[in-house]
């Protein structure tokens, strides 16, 4: 009787474990897949679903990141939660915005195709001033110094003061694609056809000139020019990143090959440079020696990038955005995306990524 007993209570005992060990494997299970699905899976803040299926522009502040489309409407979202609101500015026209917006204090400058240059006041939208630049703008304004500097596709450069006066302007032979540089009192700009200038910063007066090849076969140019002083880093359609000195324009060393386009700006830190091609493969050199360090292949063109945060660095192609280690190369993680391209930026541990559809991503940082 007593054994009777005790083995019921010992089968008691074994089906309370069984309850109990199914729902902590269960859970377990379910842990375990969700961090799975997250290393690989989207893992977004937010994401805005804009009613223009093109690839927009943007600039980020603490507050606000600032949308431009190709189909003339900009918008400011909320950071924090990718929203709209009352106080946010909206700016429509009817005409394309294809230039990454630029934001200085409290104004917003952004160029149009059809060659107008605003300043918008950023926290209401309404209009501070504009001028008519006689061309269209695809290059992203440089702010520096009180000074605004923009290039159109009709070859002409502006230097205007921030509250609108025009300092200077400059006729160059070919159209301009890609943001400027400034490197002490030179303003370093690249021509769609491969020739480089250098500009006084107070005057606009050509101080040199250097044509990557034969002005009859031209490179064309279709990256900012990125500073990385004493040195300016140009990429090019001929696959190469030139590597020029800013106070000569003479190569400072022989250029990088790539077997495709080269067309976003290289990422700059003091221990490195990185820089991506439509080859699928991203590059890293060294700051100071511009030597190799490290290469790493991507699943498809950089369409987005790169862009150094800390000891990362994120790049995007059509289908990944991929953070790896800066100082090695070595793969942190991914998220999936679908046609991604455009601006990518990091702000505040937040990943700020566009897609072709139209779409803002935003990601919170590895």
């Amino acid at each position: 009787m007593d054994y009777r007993i005790r083995w019921q209570q010992q089968r008691r005992q074994r089906q309370r474990k069984r309850l109990l060990i199914v729902p902590a494997a269960l859970a377990l299970a379910t842990v375990l897949y969700l961090l799975v699905r997250g290393a690989g899976g989207a893992g977004s803040n937010w994401v805005f679903e804009a009613p223009s299926h093109a690839l927009p522009h943007f600039a980020v502040t603490p507050a606000f990141i600032y949308v431009a489309w190709p189909d003339g409407h900009l918008i400011a979202l909320q950071t924090a939660t990718g929203r709209p609101t009352a106080e946010a500015p909206v700016f429509s026209v009817p005409e394309a915005f294809n230039a990454t917006p630029t934001v200085e204090e409290h104004t917003l400058y952004l160029g149009s195709d059809a060659g107008i240059l605003r300043a918008l006041n950023a926290r209401t939208g309404q209009l501070v001033w504009d001028r008519d630049t006689g061309g269209p703008i695809r290059c992203q304004p440089l702010v520096i110094s009180g000074r605004l500097f923009v290039g159109n596709g009709s070859g002409l450069v502006y230097c205007f003061r921030t509250g609108g006066a025009k300092m200077w302007s400059r006729q160059l032979e070919d159209g301009i694609s890609g943001q400027p540089a400034l490197v002490g009192r030179q303003l370093i700009v690249a021509t769609v056809r491969g020739a480089i200038y250098a500009l006084d910063f107070g005057t606009g007066k050509t101080l040199w000139r250097q044509d990557l090849q034969s002005p009859d076969v031209p490179t064309p140019i279709f990256s900012p020019v990125t500073a990385a002083p004493p040195v300016v880093l140009i990429g090019s359609d001929d696959g190469y990143l030139y590597v020029l000195d800013a106070a000569t324009g003479r190569p400072a060393r022989e250029p990088y090959y790539t077997a495709g386009l080269v067309r976003e700006a290289p990422a700059i830190s003091d221990q490195a440079i990185a820089f991506g091609s439509t080859d699928g493969w991203l590059r890293v050199i060294s700051h100071d020696a511009m030597q190799p360090l490290w290469a790493y292949a991507l699943p498809g063109p950089v369409t987005a990038g790169p862009t150094i945060a800390g000891n990362l660095v994120l790049v995007a192609c059509p289908t990944r955005l991929i953070a790896l280690e800066l100082s090695s190369g070595r793969f942190i993680r991914s998220w999936k995306g679908e046609q991604l391209g455009g601006d990518l930026v990091v702000a505040a541990k937040t990943i700020y990524v566009g897609t072709n559809q139209g779409r803002i991503m935003a990601l919170a940082m590895p």
